[in-house]
Parts: C-alpha cells; sequence; structure tokens
C-alpha cells in the first residue's frame, strides 16, 4: 500500500485574464458564449452559430450545427444530427465517451475516470507497472489502497491514483494525459492558461470562470458540505448542472481534482510536484475562489492523492 503524500495547498497568484471575480486577477477578454448542442454518448459537440442552437446527436452521433436564427435537428440513437456517425473526429477509445471543443485540435474525456474503468485497466494490464514514461520507473505497483477502493462505487471517479497511474492508463486507452494544446508537458504556469487542454474545456476557451458560467453557483457541482455541496464524491455525469465549458462535458470544477501533465523535473522523480486542477468534493466554495477553472495545486509525482482523480485527452 502506498502511503498518502499530499504537498500543502498552493492558491496561484499569478496575473491571468480569466478570472475577474478574483481580485488577483484582470478583466476577462471580451467574448460571447454561443450556446451548443449536447451529445449522446459516444458523440462529439459542436457549436451552434450565431442567434442558433445546435441539435441533440443521439448515441454515437454527432450533433448539427444550426444557422443564423434557426436550430439544427437532433439525431435518433446511433444517428447523427447534420453529420454521419462515422465522422465523428474523437474515434472510439477505451475509458469515457470523449468530447472535441469547437475549432481545437483534440477530445478530452466527457468525465473523469470511473472506478469501473480503472478496473478494466488493471485486469487487462495487471497491476506491474509497463513503465510507458520516463520519470515513472520508482511506481511499483497499479493498485490503490483498500481504504481508497473499497469506500468508491463502479460509476463514482476512482481516486488514490498516483501520477504515473493516470498516465498509464490513458496511454492504455489510447489517450493522454490532458496537457498542452498540441502536445506535450505544461509549465506550471500554464495550467490556468488556454494552453492547456483542461483549462480550455473548463472555461470554453477562456471566456468563463466555471464550467456552467462566469458567477459560482452553491450547488452546481460537487464542493464544499460548507456550501450545501457534499460530504463525498458522487458519481460522474450525475450533476446536470455542473456541465461544461463545453456540453457533454462534466464534473470539471469539483468532485476530485484531475492530475495534469505538468511536473517539475528533479533528481528525484518520485517527489518531483505534479499539478491537480479544479478543486474536489470537500474544498469550500464560498466565493469559488479554489473550485474555478483556473485553481490548480501541487501534489507529489508519487502520491496518491485521496481527493485526485484524472480524465484524459486526445490530441487530433
Amino acid at each position: 500500500m502506498r502511503s498518502v503524500a499530499v504537498l500543502p495547498l498552493l492558491v496561484l497568484a499569478a496575473g491571468c485574464s480569466l478570472f475577474p471575480e478574483l481580485s488577483s486577477y484582470g478583466d476577462c477578454a471580451d467574448g460571447k458564449c454561443r450556446d451548443a448542442g449536447s451529445a449522446g454518448t459516444g458523440g462529439s459537440i459542436e457549436d451552434a452559430s450565431t442567434g442558433g442552437a445546435a441539435g441533440s446527436a443521439g448515441s454515437g452521433g454527432n450533433a448539427g450545427t444550426a444557422g443564423v436564427g434557426g436550430s439544427a435537428g437532433s439525431g435518433g440513437a446511433g444517428g447523427s444530427a447534420g453529420a454521419d456517425a462515422a465522422t465523428d473526429p474523437c474515434g472510439s477509445y477505451k475509458g469515457a465517451s470523449m468530447v472535441k471543443p469547437k475549432n481545437l485540435a483534440f477530445c478530452i474525456d466527457s468525465t473523469e475516470v470511473t472506478r469501473a474503468q480503472y478496473q478494466e485497466f488493471l485486469v487487462d494490464q495487471g497491476a506491474t507497472p509497463t513503465g510507458t514514461h520516463p520519470k515513472c520507473g520508482f511506481n511499483a505497483s497499479y493498485k490503490i489502497s483498500d481504504y481508497l477502493w473499497n469506500a468508491t462505487a463502479d460509476d463514482e471517479p476512482v481516486h488514490g491514483t498516483d501520477w504515473c497511474d493516470a498516465v498509464d492508463y490513458c496511454a492504455w486507452a489510447g489517450k493522454r494525459l490532458c496537457g498542452k494544446l498540441g502536445g506535450g508537458e505544461l509549465a506550471k504556469a500554464e495550467c490556468s492558461t488556454t494552453q492547456s487542454q483542461w483549462m480550455v474545456a473548463c472555461s470554453l476557451n477562456g471566456v468563463q470562470n466555471y464550467p456552467y458560467g462566469n458567477q459560482y453557483v452553491a450547488g452546481n457541482c460537487r464542493d464544499s458540505v460548507t456550501d450545501g455541496g457534499s460530504s463525498g464524491q458522487v458519481p460522474v455525469g450525475s450533476l446536470p448542472k455542473c456541465e461544461g465549458g463545453y456540453p457533454g462535458i462534466f464534473d470539471m470544477s469539483g468532485n476530485v481534482m484531475e492530475w495534469q501533465d505538468s511536473c517539475t523535473q528533479t533528481s528525484d522523480p518520485a517527489t518531483d510536484e505534479c499539478e491537480a486542477q479544479g478543486g474536489s468534493w470537500n474544498f469550500p466554495g464560498g466565493s469559488g475562489s479554489a473550485v474555478f477553472c483556473g485553481f490548480h495545486e501541487p501534489h507529489v509525482r508519487g502520491g496518491e492523492g485521496p481527493q485526485i482523480g484524472f480524465r484524459c485527452c486526445k490530441d487530433l
């Protein structure tokens, strides 16, 4: 069993133009948020044109794009609205279905990786790490401590993975741990900018502070019990008001923090600091200062974070 090793909380104070309600940040850039349709299982999201709303895709289909002043139709199960299912840019991979942000060359998991999905990885790969990442030679096992594993339902986000577990799971699924647009690792300062795939997906490409809008709303997502939010994590995708930045993506604020491909490089990779983003179920909501899209904090690469999970991305 690995011991829990979590570094102290670190709230970023570096300048960022995305979060106007926090005094340490500048004004948001001008821009309008357009409504987009929502995709069914395996589908991908496309934004609506000005004045219109995109339709909803059925299972395996793509949401159509609405013209000016109009709305696109809805696709049936296995079909598509305005596009053939075979044109889905994300394709089919292991784990969660994926969503493609409009006009960007990547896809992101619609939900955090669940215990059931991680169990599939363990059954297929075994508990002994494959050592796919050069900084993960220290990682002795993919298994999670019993006290964390047994407290998690199959449809809840897996937590207690270290950074290396997350990286290897995503590689097994044919994806990668979310990192820099265009590929590669993020510098720490880039995690809260639109250089980050995760940040782009959460903030609607820098337009808003939270997945659901600019202002914090208690109860929309799973954060601190002091805000009427939670006493533990919940099944992924079970809070419909915690959808966004792009339609079809859930739980990017609260529930569990999510590992990012952003780490320091030292002589001891096991103690390198890697960023986790988005806050968790026991983070205080309040003003939303710990659960907005741009919040991230460091945890050791080899640490078993009891409130940290992950989701994967895919470069196109």
